[in-house]
This record gives C-alpha cells, sequence and structure tokens, in this order.
C-alpha cells in the first residue's frame, strides 16, 4: 500500500500517536503560560499526574525553585523577568515568531528534591479548537551535559598528568647534567632522546579516539623503556631481549618464546628511540588480542642476521583485529611489515638496518 505523506498530514489518528508517543515533552500554553494541554512524555518528565498540571501556571507545574522560595505564583516571583522559557512564550503568543532551541540551564524540585536540570526547548504560536495558544516542545539534556562535564574534568586530568610527566622528565634530565657534566656529547644526546618521547607522549595525548586506559597503557610502555635503559657503557641503549619479554609479561596470558637463527646475535641492543615504538606496537596489538577475548597468546620472537620477526597466535580468529592507527605507524616508522599466515596469527617484520 502507498501513503500519501498529504494523507498523513491531515489524519488526526496518526498526529494523535505521534504526539503521545514522542520522547519529547510537549505542552500547549495560553497568553498567561498557562498549561492547556500536554503529552504523556511531559508529565512523566515532571512526574506529575494530570490532575496538578492542567490548567497550572509553567513555573508552578514544572517545579520552578523560585515559586516555591518566594511563595508567589509563576509570573510574579523575582526571576520571572529574566525566564527564557516565559519570555520565549510571551514572544511567540505575542509576535507569532517561533523561537528554536533556546537553552535553560536552572534547579527544579522534582518529587520531593531539587534538582539541577538542562533543557532544551521551543516555541512556536499555534491555534487549538479555535483558541490561539503557544506549542511548547521540551527537551531533557541533562546526561548529555553531564556526560561533557565529565569529559572535560578527564581532560583536564590528563592534561595535568602531562604536565606533572614532563616537568619530572626535566627535572631528571637536570640531574643527569649535574651528575655528568664533564660528557657533554652524552648529555646532548640524553636531551635529544627525552625531547623525542616527549613529543611521543604530546602525540599520545592528541592521538584521536584514545581512552584513558590506553593513555596509561602507552604511558607505562614508555616508563619501561627508561627501566631498561642502560648508560654504563658510554652509549644509551636497551636490550632487546629483556625489553620484549618485559611487555609481554605485563599481559597476564601471553607467552614469550625467543628462537634464534644460526649466526643470529645473541645479545641484541637498540636504542630507546627504536624501542619506543617497538613497544608501542607491541602493547598495542597485544590490547587488540585481548579484546578479542582469546584464553591464551603465544608470543614468538625469531631473530635472523638480517631481521626480527614477531608473532602472534591466539586460541581463535583474529582477523579483524588490526585496525590501530597507532601501531601501524610504530610499525612502519620501523620499517617493518606485517601479515596474517593464518585467521588466527598475526605477524610482524622488522629489518634491523631499522633498529
Amino acid at each position: 500500500m502507498k501513503w500519501d505523506i498529504a494523507d498523513l498530514k491531515e489524519s488526526k489518528a496518526f498526529l494523535n500517536d505521534i504526539y503521545k508517543n514522542v520522547t519529547t515533552a510537549i505542552f500547549l500554553a495560553d497568553s498567561d503560560a498557562r498549561l492547556a494541554h500536554f503529552n504523556d512524555a511531559f508529565s512523566a518528565l515532571f512526574y506529575k499526574p494530570e490532575d496538578q498540571l492542567i490548567g497550572e501556571l509553567c513555573g508552578n507545574a514544572m517545579g520552578c525553585p523560585f515559586v516555591k522560595d518566594e511563595n508567589l505564583d509563576c509570573g510574579s516571583t523575582s526571576n520571572c523577568s529574566r525566564c527564557e522559557l516565559r519570555a520565549s512564550i510571551i514572544k511567540s503568543f505575542t509576535e507569532h515568531v517561533p523561537v528554536y532551541k533556546q537553552e535553560m540551564i536552572r534547579d527544579f524540585d522534582i518529587c520531593g528534591k531539587r534538582l539541577r536540570k538542562h533543557f532544551t526547548f521551543t516555541t512556536k504560536f499555534a491555534t487549538y479548537l479555535g483558541e490561539a495558544y503557544v506549542l511548547v516542545l521540551f527537551d531533557d539534556v541533562t546526561d548529555l551535559a553531564e556526560a561533557r562535564e565529565t569529559l572535560r574534568q578527564k581532560n583536564a586530568y590528563l592534561q595535568a598528568a602531562a604536565g606533572s610527566l614532563t616537568s619530572e622528565l626535566i627535572e631528571r634530565s637536570n640531574e643527569l647534567a649535574v651528575i655528568q657534566e664533564k660528557n657533554i656529547e652524552l648529555m646532548q644526546e640524553i636531551r635529544h632522546r627525552i625531547g623525542n618521547l616527549l613529543q611521543i607522549l604530546v602525540s599520545l595525548l592528541q592521538y584521536e579516539g584514545w581512552r584513558l586506559e590506553d593513555f596509561y597503557r602507552r604511558l607505562d610502555t614508555i616508563i619501561e623503556v627508561y627501566r631498561y635503559t642502560c648508560y654504563e657503557t658510554g652509549d644509551i641503549t636497551v636490550p632487546l631481549i629483556g625489553f620484549v619479554q618485559a611487555i609481554a609479561e605485563k599481559e597476564g596470558n601471553c607467552s614469550v618464546t625467543i628462537n634464534w637463527h644460526k649466526n643470529a646475535e645473541r645479545s641484541i641492543l637498540i636504542a630507546p628511540e627504536t624501542a619506543t615504538p617497538l613497544g608501542l606496537a607491541l602493547v598495542e596489538t597485544l590490547a587488540r588480542v585481548c579484546r578479542k577475548q582469546a584464553n591464551s597468546i603465544k608470543l614468538s620472537l625469531g631473530l635472523s642476521e638480517s631481521e626480527m620477526e614477531i608473532s602472534f597466535l591466539a586460541d581463535e580468529d583474529i582477523s579483524d583485529i588490526y585496525e590501530d592507527k597507532l601501531a601501524l605507524a610504530m610499525i612502519d616508522q620501523l620499517s617493518g611489515t606485517t601479515c596474517f599466515p593464518s585467521a588466527s596469527e598475526f605477524r610482524i617484520a622488522i629489518p634491523f638496518s631499522a633498529i
């Protein structure tokens, strides 16, 4: 059956169904801002039955705190001249012009409690049964506003954490300057590499789509680079095998196997600026595999004369895990390549020339 939209607009049954079932609170107000009609969503929003709403002034019906505190009706309180809703109703009624998407943030007395509410509303002149009214559409966006505030607070916390870490890294750099004043070249190298790590940290904070747990995991990886960095040999290096094992062991259901090919170097040292992208690629890949709820993960590290091969083997299909832009960027920085030998295995190959 083909419907004509004009027929639907003229159908009273259809319009009544919309009026009753929309989640937006709707009511009709007269020139005194007194409720003449409303839908179920409006009654549910303020937890009041029909006999406590019909014929009531807007502020009285909605639980305006000024009405209760000053013991006056809506329209007579000290705040009425500043009320966004009342001003919009009067404007639409007298000037016959709509007012769209106005915001109103204030306390309301609902079910015996004073609650802070965030509302958006639209007012429009309308006639009903030959009488002039203002149609008011009301939306409660309190949950959305609170979610935005929570996100703002988390962002502020992370910015503060980043500032604290930056100060700590700068302080560590200054301490090294005092201890190793004579070795100017080494100190320049340390400052340069600390700067690289700070740049990576800033990039992590700006990385689109991060979550709080992602940030802590990545930050912990950078800290792990510092834990394994050696300065005693006159150079700044990180032992590859120990570092990879430490990263993998942070995931409880991950086991590590080392396979040395013939003529492969047994003791491999890499620079911190290489260990950082390598560690980030490992933890991001492990996190992706773990989100698949794999019961066990086998990480195999194969070392030949020319390259290092890292294999992630799970006990179920993980072929759709690799969408992480950060991990792919880190692998690309190391001139690495990736592949899926099977649905349950993901492999990364990195040439030693890059590390």
